[in-house]
């Protein structure tokens, strides 16, 4: 049946040139679509003047619900732009495309549904042109076409969401992917004292839903953290999937206290020595007649200079034994913040 189909074609066109400009022989119509079917090449053909467009119909009832690529194949190139719009039933537009580059062989591929008839209309751009179309199924091939990067900020009205868009290269079909959401805090902890060399602990990034994010993803520097004080930390983003940067503070309290001596050379007094700490404000000193430094037998002495290292403590109990210790602090935001106890000193007052 192909076989008598093709030479009645053929003959066909042969004819066409023979016979006036504005005989067109072959054009069908909705109603007449040729059918075809799937993975079959069925041969259709044209024969139309230069100044005239020819139309020619396909028909394809559709199996199942897929993407399904729609091939023509001819021996000679068009003469002009061939136009291929695909219709549902209710003669409604669902795809088109046209042959803009005059090739003798092109595709493009269409959504449909099973069970479903679809119209292929070729509209040629008034020549003689014989073809075979192919309906096949479509396999997508797919490709990034853009990639937006999450954008971090420790202000949260500032943070957007990233994403990537895929494309078919074969039929233009895309999807977005799983948005991602930008790291949302982080975390420092632990507490830290003044040691002389630059302070970096550890930094811990969560996402907005408190997932622990891969430290490949950023980098972390730090600042101010030195000496006591408030340090920072910026935590910069420059990966695949997000930029921007979030910051993290954590406190360095001053060193352990360091005390010197504790002597009673005169009677019911002490006197108490303990290095300076230049990096400090201040100190505050203890002394007790419990080793526990029990708060009702303590008490607690402020130096607000933190280049006096001597202190003397008088009224105390001849021949009791009395506990000393020392602690640096640093104001930070109002708030003193104290660095360790220095380790304790004992001795009996003089009577």
């Amino acid at each position: 049946m192909k076989k008598v189909l093709s030479a009645i074609i053929s003959l066909a066109i042969v004819i066409c040139a023979a016979m006036p400009a504005s005989f067109q022989a072959l054009a069908n119509s909705f109603e007449t679509a040729t059918p075809t079917q799937l993975n079959g090449s069925t041969p259709g053909a044209v024969c139309g003047t230069a100044d005239k467009i020819v139309n020619y119909w396909y028909r394809f009832d559709c199996p199942a619900t897929g993407y399904y690529t729609f091939s023509i194949n001819s021996d000679a190139a068009p003469d002009g732009e061939v136009e291929i719009g695909v219709y549902d039933s209710s003669k409604s537009l669902v795809n088109f495309a046209s042959n803009t580059t005059n090739a003798t062989q092109f595709e493009f591929s269409t959504s449909m549904t099973a069970g479903s008839s679809y119209y292929y209309k070729l509209s040629i751009d008034g020549s003689v042109y014989s073809f075979n179309a192919t309906v096949t199924p479509h396999n997508h091939t797919f490709g990034i076409v853009e990639s937006i990067h999450a954008v971090v900020d420790d202000d949260e009205d500032n943070r957007l969401c990233g994403y990537t868009n895929y494309k078919c290269i074969g039929c233009g079909y895309s999807y977005t992917s799983s948005v991602y959401a930008p790291p949302a805090k982080a975390l420092i902890t632990g507490k830290y004292s003044y040691t002389g060399a630059p302070i970096a602990p550890a930094v811990t990034v969560l996402d907005s839903n408190n997932a622990v994010v891969s430290p490949t993803e950023y980098t972390v520097s730090y600042e101010d953290n030195c000496l006591p004080g408030i340090a920072y930390a910026t935590i910069s983003f420059n990966s695949s999937k997000c930029i921007g940067e979030l910051t993290a503070s954590f406190v360095i309290t001053p060193a352990k206290a360091t005390a010197v001596s504790l002597n009673s050379n005169k009677s019911k007094q002490l006197t108490y020595e303990w290095e300076i700490d230049e990096a400090a404000d201040g100190y505050e000193y203890q002394y007790s007649t419990s080793k526990k430094f029990y708060k009702s037998k303590s008490k607690t002495v402020e130096v607000k200079k933190n280049s006096k290292h001597k202190a003397t403590i008088k009224n105390l109990i001849p021949k009791k034994k009395y506990y000393t210790r020392i602690r640096a602090y640093k104001v930070i935001n109002g708030v003193k913040c104290y660095g360790a106890w220095s380790a304790t000193l004992n001795v009996k007052v003089k009577k």
